[in-house]
């Protein structure tokens, strides 16, 4: 009654906390005007002579109630109550829509086939509540080995009673399956009863253990001996299911290659009456509700009679799988609900949004166990493209190495064809035998002899019954530059890394090259356009290289107007530097010139340090992912080449890197400094880049192979280092996207660095630009880019492609020539099937964090046990305003309504 009284669900539990008033008056004056309003009632009806004892006793009670429940709604009292909910919780089953969902796995297992059957509703489970039971057994004798190491002697006893009831009512169902099946086909084996019974045995003989005589040391030994036999009672379930379970060569064609989401399907429409029916188990004890994502989530409303139908019609969503964020929207449109748990049916294959590892600790956080399904195979065959490795930009005519990571299952000593093309034209092509794994193979072809940007495309020939073709491809984006680079190698004493270096340069057809050798022979400036007496004078000469290359020269060969005029090559106009060290003049003798302030390492003055004789450069992690360092693609051979730099004898003193400087290579020997020492090191500074080498030992590369890895080396590092300056990318307005490689529906940033005549930071309220979508004609879209908060003439928008291909970003045409371009590229495959493995450790992990379970197909029947298992009441603190409650109304007009019709057959005025 009194819940109805206080607006209560009548199937929920009440309990009060406390009463209080919400008004600021003292308690004290609810008191004196209660006493006033009782004496004031006795005192004008005791003096009604007229009336009878039992007629002034009862006016008296109406006055002063009706009097009190006025004071009382002044005062607002409120009921604070702890209201506790047993309706039925949420169950969140979210299905995996995404593209890679469509993929068809080959299965050849007979396991994989048995379980596609059963996902299907082709097999029947072998006796779902034999496994239920299994399942209960289970959690009572883990349950029973860890009451076995606390110190409540009844709940061990009592966890060992549970246990033991719990492995018997297995023991039925298995010998009254056994019974009613003993003509059929499925009669269980004689050993599976064999072994249930020793289950049992040594379970009883726990259940009698002496718990009240036994040392405390051996209730370890106890507890681990009960957990491995609830782990022999689930490998006997497995195998129990096992023997069950057959298929005939029909069945085994249809189940061969069945595609994820018609299994995700299956599980959730699947209907066996003796058997299995998912769905429906849950929702006699849930609210269940039906997601499906891939970029984004997106409710389901699901009839029982037009689930399958609607499930079955879902078509891909080919944007990408946002896991973690399906999870966190998921929990965020049940927030404050009572979620008892969510169950995911997916590959695993998350490639955007928030990581899902995250989303599920905070699960955790909230007490909501994710059960993951996976769907799909950890390693179905397939081959495909992974980490292809290429230059952005080539020379005109340049010979391009293309270097290609391809992966494959399935197919060992298998043999296909890798080919490269440019726009469709194939360039490159050969034969490769299939290792089975990951394998790096190289193509090199000619560039075209004209300038412009070409689509670069590396292929491997598909194989039969492969997972998906879609990942077989890689499609890039290669500019073709025909401009020549312009360098100023400076040197002192013609050494052996200079007399190389000069000889890779001069050999080179993208290099036009002069040199400065201040203590060499003079008379070859006079007779060489190649040689200079001196460093240009004019500013318009110094700026014209794209690249200074410094070497053991004496500070005082410069005068500061020249050595300020490198710096502002660098800084303002995106030349490049190299400082190539000796042991005479360089670095040391430049620390207090601006040559110091544009080199990437701190140099110190002091004698160069003697080193190991097997010391040498070693790769840091930077090096070996940069392109500059890759002397071979064979990652072991790479190393070898750098371990025979050596002996490199003297390193200069350093005081280490910059800090935003990329070491690419340091001294081997690090473990036996208090600091590594770096060797090859480069940085960015203002629009250009500088570079520090360490040594002049590195003409060691050509131990044995001649000028082959020397001059890829520093070609390798010129190419890097003054590509930018030859593509505008120095230019008053500087555009550029966050990467090279986009998604469809994958937000993009694109920035524009914009600076005046005067080289100084542009204001404005926005900026221009054009994307055009190069492989469809008049596709062009104008972006308006808001300016960044606190960077001044930094602009930045976003962009979603919705199309895969090739993309331009560039000016508009009143500001082209004075703006670069960049290029990128989208695809449709690298979100989505670029790995068409089921991430089965994603899922793990994922159900791990939150507390919930990985399952498989044959799990499915214990789902809403485990579910259930997680079945909470939800209790809320609520406060009730009794002053408003009706009840008070009810009783002031009835207190009221009686005095005033009393008093009135009373003849009382």
């Amino acid at each position: 009654m009194l819940k109805r009284v206080l607006g209560i669900n009548p199937q929920d539990t009440l309990q009060i906390l406390d009463f209080h008033f919400r008004s600021n008056w003292p308690m004290w004056l609810l008191v004196a005007l209660l006493l006033a309003g009782t004496g004031y009632a006795l005192a004008l009806y005791l003096r009604e002579a007229r009336l009878g004892a039992f007629s002034r006793g009862l006016l008296s009670v109406c006055r002063v109630g009706v009097l009190s429940i006025i004071l009382f709604i002044l005062f607002e009292p409120v009921l604070g109550v702890a209201v506790t909910s047993s309706t039925s919780p949420n169950v969140l089953v979210l299905v995996d829509g995404s593209s890679s969902m469509s993929i068809r796995d080959t299965r050849k297992d007979p396991a994989q086939l048995e379980d596609a059957a059963l996902a299907l509703g082709r097999l029947n489970f072998d006796q779902p509540q034999r496994q239920r039971a299994v399942h209960r057994a289970v959690v009572a004798m883990q349950d029973a080995a860890a009451a076995l190491r606390s110190t409540r002697m009844n709940e061990r006893r009592d966890a060992q009673q549970r246990a033991s009831s719990e492995l018997a009512n297995v023991s039925a169902i298995f010998r009254d399956d056994g019974a009613a099946s003993s003509g059929a086909v499925a009669t269980p084996d004689g050993d599976l009863a064999r072994n249930l019974d020793e289950i049992i045995k040594q379970q009883t003989a726990l259940a009698l253990e002496d718990l009240s005589t036994a040392h405390p040391d051996a209730f370890a030994n106890l507890a681990a001996t009960q957990q491995k036999l609830a782990q022999t009672l689930e490998k006997w379930n497995a195998a129990t299911q096992e023997s069950r379970l057959t298929l005939s060569e029909k069945l085994r064609a249809e189940m061969a290659q069945v595609s994820r989401h018609d299994l995700a399907v299956g599980m959730l429409t699947t209907h066996q009456p003796d058997s299995l029916n998912l769905v429906d188990q849950l929702e006699q004890k849930f609210a269940v509700q039906f997601y499906r994502f891939g970029a984004t989530l997106e409710p389901l409303g699901l009839t029982p009679g037009g689930r399958k139908e609607a499930l079955s019609a879902l078509s891909a969503s080919p944007e990408g799988t946002n896991l973690g964020g399906a999870l966190k929207d998921a929990l965020d449109a049940h927030s404050g609900q009572n979620i008892a748990g969510i169950v995911l049916i997916s590959d695993g294959a998350a490639n955007m949004g928030p990581n899902p590892l995250e989303a599920a600790q905070r699960m955790k956080e909230r007490a909501i166990p994710l059960f993951t399904i996976g769907v799909g195979l950890p390693q179905p065959d397939d081959v495909y493209l992974r980490g292809l490795v290429a230059q952005d930009v080539v020379f005109a005519n340049d010979l391009v190495p293309v270097r290609v990571q391809v992966v494959s299952n399935g197919y060992e000593k298998r043999m296909t064809t890798l080919s490269a093309s440019l726009d469709g034209a194939e360039v490159a092509s050969k034969q490769i035998t299939l290792t089975g794994g990951p394998q790096f193979e190289e193509l090199t072809f000619r560039a075209s002899r004209t300038a412009g940007s070409r689509k670069l495309e590396v292929a491997v020939a598909p194989l039969p019954n492969e997972a998906t073709e879609e990942n077989n491809r890689i499609v890039r984006t290669l500019r073709v530059s025909d401009q020549k680079i312009k360098v100023l190698c400076i040197e002192g004493s013609p050494r052996w890394e200079y007399r190389y270096l000069r000889a890779v340069l001069k050999r080179d057809p993208r290099i036009e090259a002069q040199f400065i050798t201040t203590e060499g022979d003079r008379e070859l400036a006079r007779n060489s356009k190649e040689h200079l007496a001196r460093f240009p004078e004019r500013p318009e000469q110094a700026f014209g290289y794209d690249l200074v290359i410094m070497g053991d020269v004496r500070a005082t060969t410069f005068t500061p107007g020249q050595l300020a005029r490198i710096e502002e090559l660098v800084r303002e106009r995106g030349g490049s530097f190299i400082m190539l060290a000796g042991r005479k003049h360089a670095p040391a003798e430049y620390i207090d010139t601006p040559i110091a302030q544009l080199l990437p390492v701190w140099p110190e003055q002091g004698k160069w340090e003697d080193v190991n004789k097997d010391a040498y450069p070693a790769l840091t992690a930077e090096g070996q992912q940069s392109l500059v360092m890759q002397l071979d693609p064979l990652e072991a051979k790479n190393r070898a080449l750098w371990a025979n730099v050596k002996p490199l004898n003297q390193v200069p003193p350093l005081g280490g890197s910059k800090p935003g400087a990329q070491v690419l290579a340091e001294l081997s020997d690090a473990q036996q400094r208090t600091a590594p020492t770096p060797l090859i090191v480069w940085q960015r500074y203002g629009a250009g880049k500088s570079m520090f080498v360490g040594t002049d030992r590195l003409w060691r590369l050509r131990t044995k192979t001649g000028d082959k890895y020397h001059a890829r080396f520093w070609g390798q590092v010129i190419q890097f280092l003054t590509l930018s300056r030859l593509l505008g990318e120095n230019q008053r307005i500087r555009l550029e996207v966050d990467r090279t490689e986009g998604r469809i529906g994958e937000a993009m940033q694109i920035y524009a660095n914009v600076l005046n005549a005067s080289f100084e930071p542009t204001t404005a309220p926005g900026w221009k630009v054009v994307l055009k979508y190069l492989d469809k004609d008049g596709a062009d879209q104008i972006l308006t880019l808001q300016p960044a908060p606190k960077l001044p003439g930094l602009f930045r928008g976003l962009f979603v492609p919705r199309f895969a291909g090739r993309y331009q970003l560039s000016a508009l045409d009143e500001d082209k020539k004075i703006a670069s371009s960049v290029e990128f590229t989208v695809s449709n495959a690298a979100a989505e099937k670029s790995n068409t493995a089921m991430q089965q450790d994603v899922l793990k992990n994922m159900a791990d964090a939150s507390g919930g379970q990985y399952l498989t197909v044959r799990d499915l029947p214990i789902v809403p046990d485990l579910l259930a298992a997680n079945r909470r009441d939800v209790t809320v603190n609520r406060e009730i305003e009794l002053w408003d409650n009706w009840l008070f109304v009810a009783l002031f007009v009835g207190l009221a309504g009686l005095e005033w019709s009393w008093r009135r057959s009373r003849d009382l005025a």
